[in-house]
């Protein structure tokens, strides 16, 4: 009787574990180059290691959230620095830790507690806000940290249309150091015409993130957060716990990637993409093959 017990348990086992890898994954991405990069990774693995997926790239992060927490999409890559000042906002301390690995820490214990999400192992690319300038004004006007545009009011800066106004803004930014924000120095742009603006001379300084490809292309200086304001933005995937439970495989090979990507390796990969124009499998492919990986 034990035996026959038994044999019914494992074969109970095995139907559940069967019906498991037989359901698809939807893994999001959002809308723009690296973060698709960082999905692409992750299907690739996820497909060597018998799992189906089906990818849902191009959504905003106020939609892809949400489809997390429904069940809508089980896995996509967040930001810490977006995690803590949107889908946390109203659990987080007044003062953000300024160390990337306590805010991961911070960020990973409330989405735990309060959504049952799970943060795997992190990527040290920090795609927070910078803002930039052509290196022949660096070297010129001495400007190599925030604290240095003090002394230069009259150069006029390129942003996107809802960065002056965020918590973790400019017009934030210039009273954290002591500037004077003036509106008429600050011109509106898309993300793509801001690298353009930048190198026909229209601004002096630009809005970019830490990561973009465009830093390299111009030779663009980022100039230094030297006291701290903007919260980094490290990268890590974020499923439900109950999909980590479910397919605990998805823990054991996204963890591998996280500490593949440091921040200089994530700007060349979108450099790849977004200056040389190859395509984000061709470029995923090749990073993974670089890392040992069997495709």
């Amino acid at each position: 009787m034990k035996t026959i017990i038994s044999i019914l348990i494992s074969v109970v086992i095995l139907l559940i574990g069967h019906s498991a890898n037989a359901e698809t994954l939807i893994i999001g991405g959002k809308n723009f180059t690296e973060n698709q990069l960082l999905a692409r990774m992750s299907t690739i693995l996820l497909n060597q290691a018998g799992i189906t997926t089906k990818d849902r790239f191009n959504v905003l992060t106020k939609d892809l959230r949400p489809a997390l927490i429904n069940g809508k999409v089980h896995l996509y890559w967040e930001y810490t620095g977006t995690a803590i000042s949107i889908h946390l906002k109203q659990y987080a301390p007044n003062a953000l830790p300024t160390d990337a690995e306590k805010l991961y820490t911070l960020v990973r214990q409330l989405d735990a507690e309060h959504n049952q999400v799970l943060w795997l192992n992190r990527s040290t690319l920090n795609n927070s806000f910078v803002l930039a300038v052509p290196k022949a004004l660096a070297e010129e006007r001495n400007l190599w940290k925030l604290s240095d545009l003090k002394n230069h009011p009259d150069l006029i800066y390129a942003a996107h249309a809802y960065f002056p106004n965020r918590h973790d803004g400019m017009r934030r930014m210039f009273a954290h150091y002591g500037h004077k924000y003036h509106r008429n120095k600050v011109i509106i742009r898309g993300h793509d015409a801001i690298p353009a603006a930048l190198k026909r001379g229209l601004v002096q300084v630009g809005m970019l993130y830490g990561t973009d490809a465009f830093k390299i292309d111009l030779n663009l200086v980022e100039l230094k957060d030297d006291k701290g304001f903007f919260p980094k933005y490290n990268a890590a995937p974020t499923l439900l716990q109950s999909t980590a439970k479910r397919f605990p495989i998805l823990v054991e090979v996204l963890n591998q990637i996280g500490p593949w990507i440091d921040h200089e390796t994530m700007t060349k990969l979108n450099f790849e993409v977004d200056v040389k124009k190859r395509s984000i499998d061709e470029v995923a492919m090749e990073f993974l093959q670089s890392k040992g990986v069997q495709l």
